[in-house]
């Protein structure tokens, strides 16, 4: 959902801007409810289909983040330069932003998504205990990628830092 923001922000500043609160909020409810719907479904599935479908959302979800951040770059590398350093600079440096939030968020997921994309017999020639190990350490890798943009704009971006940290204290 971050990504798709920062793809409508790129695309459309103007529009972006005159977003109102609740809209995000309706985005925010009803993202959960779609995850919620898509987690009662898995439930019901067979664990081969259950290992399908996982698959194909892992895949769906780096195919997303993939082309959002892509289209992000390529837009504000074309994008008409301002005269003035100070924009040259800003755009430099969110440039360099939505490269590594690119790169570490492929990184976090791509492993998840190859381990489910495996075909079954491959999978079930590991042990139980190796089989479990590799799953839950390519499991927190999975779940830190939804910890990676905030990290990424923190450690990047002066300005949220500050907001950072006016929040904290």
């Amino acid at each position: 959902m971050i990504s798709l923001e920062r793809l409508h922000a790129t695309l459309f500043p103007f529009r972006h801007c005159l977003i109102k609160k609740g809209l995000y909020f309706k985005i925010i409810v009803g993202s959960w409810l779609i995850i919620f719907a898509i987690a009662f479904v898995m439930a019901n599935l067979s664990k081969q289909a259950f290992r399908y479908a996982w698959a194909s959302f892992s895949v769906l979800i780096l195919l997303v983040l993939t082309v959002s951040y892509i289209i992000i770059i390529v837009n504000v590398q074309r994008s008409p330069h301002s005269q003035h350093h100070s924009s040259i600079h800003t755009e430099r440096k969110l440039s360099v932003t939505s490269y590594i939030v690119t790169g570490v968020s492929v990184l976090t997921i791509l492993p998840w998504a190859v381990f489910h994309s495996m075909p079954a017999d491959l999978q079930e020639e590991l042990s139980d205990a190796s089989r479990v190990e590799i799953y839950l350490v390519l499991a927190a890798i999975y779940f830190a990628s939804s910890i990676v943009n905030p990290l990424v704009y923190a450690i990047q971006t002066q300005e949220f830092r500050k907001v950072i940290t006016n929040l904290v204290c």
